[in-house]
């Protein structure tokens, strides 16, 4: 058995570093001595301000978007009801189709057309749609409504055709 002894001595870790020298001080870098500056009042209040609703989030002052879609959930469903909305509104608003182009030969203008009015070359929708019918030849689109409505249902049909044309010719 070892024999005990009053004086022990401490045991040293390989990776301990020398005590530093109490003579040694290391220089102060400047940023140390910024700091000891007193910040003006009105630099700390904007700062309290500001950082008392201050929030990481995206959408932190405001509302979440109507588009947005929460961790976790389908997104179908708010594209859907998105697409549908703005259908709607656009539905809703009104068209900026203030005239329409006609051309017609200069020698039947008169005989077509006999309330057409010289100064403003302007002539009666009635006359315009019964001059329309008697001289409308092959497939007709009839319109009404929003043209933008209008032409994603017409070209949806003509997908269908001709869906349903390459089903029939495989």
């Amino acid at each position: 058995m070892p024999k005990k002894t009053s004086q022990t001595q401490a045991p040293t870790a390989p990776y301990s570093q020398p005590p530093k020298s109490p003579h040694r001080q290391q220089p102060k870098k400047a940023s140390a001595l910024r700091l000891k500056r007193p910040i003006p009042a009105a630099s700390l209040a904007k700062a309290e301000a500001v950082f008392k609703t201050f929030n990481l989030s995206k959408f932190a002052k405001k509302e979440l978007p109507p588009n947005y879609v929460a961790k976790g959930k389908r997104h179908e469903p708010v594209q859907k009801q998105r697409i549908t909305q703005k259908l709607t509104e656009l539905n809703e608003q009104e068209s900026n189709n203030v005239g329409m182009t006609v051309a017609i030969p200069k020698s039947s203008i008169q005989q077509a057309f006999p309330k057409l009015n010289q100064k403003t070359k302007t002539i009666d929708l009635n006359d315009l749609m019964n001059f329309i019918q008697q001289n409308i030849r092959g497939k007709q689109f009839v319109s009404s409504g929003n043209p933008t409505l209008n032409r994603l249902s017409i070209r949806a049909q003509v997908q269908q055709i001709l869906r349903a044309k390459q089903g029939d010719s495989k």
